[in-house]
């Protein structure tokens, strides 16, 4: 356990935690519709230790992504991401738990499993400073837009692959809602799979 950026709580599992191990443990916390959020982290394995001394180098930094979040307004980071305006304020979404799949929808999954507790599951984009779809715009929009589809479709960040690959896997409770603005978003969309409640779980590529 540590505490990020702006003091929010981290737990980290260690190596041992992979696949389906990793799966079952985010199956139970992105259920609950607890302020935990789970996610795998691909690429190198990440240490606790170490992010703890990332992170407090990154608060002492003025251009720390997660210190922008707040700051940054809406309509401003959906055009970095090529989406036009929305000035209609954010509805939330009344549901009574994002039901994920008994089996991860996702192959080959390596990484971390990583939860923090986060009023909105995806600033961890900016919090960890995820490069995936740098190409496209700041990590700070992706985070803002990200806030927006979890409010208004309960979309949740599973998996964030290594910058390289350039993909997160989203779970979304509601994608009629909010399928133009993730399709306009990335360079790809893919479905992976959908649950008897509807919740889909889809694959977002960037170039």
């Amino acid at each position: 356990m540590v505490l990020g950026p702006s003091r929010e709580e981290v737990a980290v599992w260690g190596p041992d935690i992979t696949g389906e191990s990793a799966w079952s443990i985010q199956k139970i916390l992105n259920a609950q519709g607890s302020s935990w959020h789970a996610f795998v982290i691909g690429g190198d394995l990440l240490d606790a230790d170490d992010l703890a001394s990332e992170w407090e180098a990154l608060s002492e930094d003025d251009d720390c992504s997660a210190q922008e979040l707040d700051s940054l307004r809406e309509n401003d980071a959906r055009a970095e991401f090529s989406l036009p305006s929305n000035d209609t304020p954010a509805q939330a979404l009344v549901t009574s738990g994002l039901e994920l799949p008994d089996e991860s929808p996702i192959s080959d999954v390596g990484g971390t499993l990583i939860a923090m507790r986060l009023a909105y599951p995806g600033d961890v984009i900016a919090h960890l400073e995820w490069e995936g779809a740098d190409n496209w715009g700041s990590r700070t929009a992706l985070s803002v837009i990200l806030r927006r589809w979890y409010l208004e479709a309960g979309a949740v960040p599973l998996h964030l692959s290594d910058t390289d690959d350039a993909t997160m896997t989203l779970a979304i409770a509601d994608l009629p809602k909010m399928i133009d603005d993730v399709q306009g978003a990335c360079d790809e969309f893919t479905v992976l799979s959908t649950t008897p409640s509807g919740t889909t779980i889809a694959q977002l590529w960037w170039d």
